[in-house]
């Protein structure tokens, strides 16, 4: 019913005729989605939404989406019962069940209230005192050597988890975790007055990444290889065109919509020199 009925999925892009036999099987894809600040945002728009919607003019697919947990969205795709998502990180064992086209980066920073004693503030001192509980949506990765101090946080129960981004951080608004991670088109949307009001204090405790990679994920018994391989070739192609900073910039301030190019963006080089 969810892949025929737009009444029961909650975003529906307008369908083109003649799906492509190069991108996609002849049906419709059920796409999961989350609401992420400004990846995708509860009024049904983001920088998600957009490259949907771009992606399934340029493919012809058709491309329904459902919001669902994340935990559920990577249920979903390693037992077969969803098409795609976005906004994905790989692992060894997502790879098992899915194929992964880079898109964007995504740098996580630490969130804490600027009342925070210093000695809080830094990853040791946090970890020493068993007072301060850290919060995550469940499901998500934050890349290495982020979720190596979430493990040894969790090994003491000391990680609250949220099934969305709204809830954790109405959690963080309502003092029930001290810390969490998160990224500009998360945080911008948010807890923009709070930090403007400097109530909160952005910290990096991983200054020597510049950003974790992620992608397009397309379930590997919908998608062939050589699908898979064409999509990899469009976001290559958009990447060039610069369809896709288009799509950063809408939402986000220039030196933050700059931290999304993946290295390999012509926009990445013009960024790097104040372009």
């Amino acid at each position: 019913m969810l892949r025929s009925c737009c009444v029961f999925i909650l975003l529906c892009f307008s369908l083109p005729l003649g799906a492509s036999e190069r991108y996609c099987p002849d049906r419709p894809l059920l796409v999961g989605l989350f609401y992420y600040g400004h990846i995708y945002r509860e009024d049904r728009t983001g920088i998600d939404h957009d490259l949907l919607q771009l992606l399934q003019n340029r493919t012809g697919c058709n491309l329904t989406a459902e919001v669902m947990p994340r935990a559920r969205t990577w249920y979903n795709l390693e037992q077969g019962l969803l098409d795609m998502t976005s906004t994905g990180i790989l692992t060894e064992d997502r790879a098992k069940h899915s194929w992964f086209i880079p898109y964007m980066q995504l740098k996580n920073y630490l969130i804490v209230p600027a009342s925070l004693p210093r000695e809080q503030k830094d990853a040791a001192g946090f970890i020493a005192d068993t007072n301060l509980y850290f919060g995550a949506v469940r499901g998500f990765k934050h890349g290495e050597p982020l979720d190596k101090i979430l493990t040894v946080l969790a090994e003491t129960q000391r990680v609250l988890y949220y099934p969305d981004a709204p809830t954790l951080f109405y959690a963080l608004k309502r003092g029930r975790i001290k810390a969490m991670f998160s990224q500009p088109p998360i945080y911008r949307y948010f807890l923009a007055d709070e930090l403007d009001q400097g109530l909160y204090q952005l910290l990096d405790w991983a200054p020597e990444l510049t950003g974790t990679a992620h992608h397009l994920v397309l379930q590997r018994q919908t998608f062939s290889a050589s699908q898979a391989e064409a999509w990899q070739q469009l976001i290559q192609q958009l990447m060039q065109q610069g369809e896709l900073s288009k799509i950063y910039h809408a939402y986000l301030a220039r030196e933050e919509a700059c931290q999304l190019e993946l290295a390999a963006s012509p926009k990445a080089a013009l960024c790097a020199k104040g372009q």
